[in-house]
């Protein structure tokens, strides 16, 4: 801001009474570091002679707030927000949350697939009732087919007229109460 260097700036601080500068901790990148801080009358005397153009800054930036102060509006002042890793912690969802959420999401999961698989199981019950007709007819008609070699032998056996195998369909139809179509 004040367009000098940094050591220009730390020089000018070790002159300072104690009482115009803080000190503060600040996370960086490089880990947390001891920092200095300059209060505002320190920086109010300094910019004006390192740096005029932002200092015209300041003042106007200065008046304007004092104007608006004088009309009594009043703008409310934005607090710097500092974010313990406590209130982070405290942000981010607890271990407990994460489980529950993926238990959740897998009965969610599970109770799509059960809908999946009733679907295809009332399909393979309609295949297995399909199947269950034809083979019961596939052994009606193999019964029928011996039982009908059975009355031709004896037929013949005996000497009578043999039967064709519609006029033994047609007999059996009668015994059991139904017409072959």
């Amino acid at each position: 801001m004040s367009s000098k260097a940094v050591s220009t700036i730390s020089e000018r601080t070790k002159g300072v009474r104690l009482e115009g500068i803080k000190t503060a901790k600040i996370q960086t990148t490089g880990g947390v570091k001891d920092v200095r801080l300059l209060g505002e009358e320190i920086i109010a005397e300094w910019i004006i002679k390192d740096n005029p153009t932002i200092a015209v800054q300041f003042l106007k930036l200065g008046i304007r707030k004092f104007m608006h102060s004088l009309a009594g509006y009043s703008q409310p002042q934005p607090q710097a927000q500092v974010t313990t890793p406590q209130q982070v912690a405290k942000a981010l969802p607890s271990e407990y949350d994460l489980k529950l959420k993926n238990i959740r999401d897998r009965k969610n999961a599970a109770t799509k697939d059960i809908h999946e698989l009733q679907v295809q199981i009332d399909e393979l019950k309609g295949i297995w009732e399909s199947l269950d007709a034809e083979e019961d007819t596939l052994v009606i008609d193999k019964h029928r087919a011996i039982a009908d070699d059975v009355i031709r032998r004896r037929e013949k056996v005996a000497g009578r007229k043999v039967r064709t195998k519609e006029e033994t369909d047609a007999m059996f139809a009668k015994v059991w109460g139904f017409e072959d179509k």
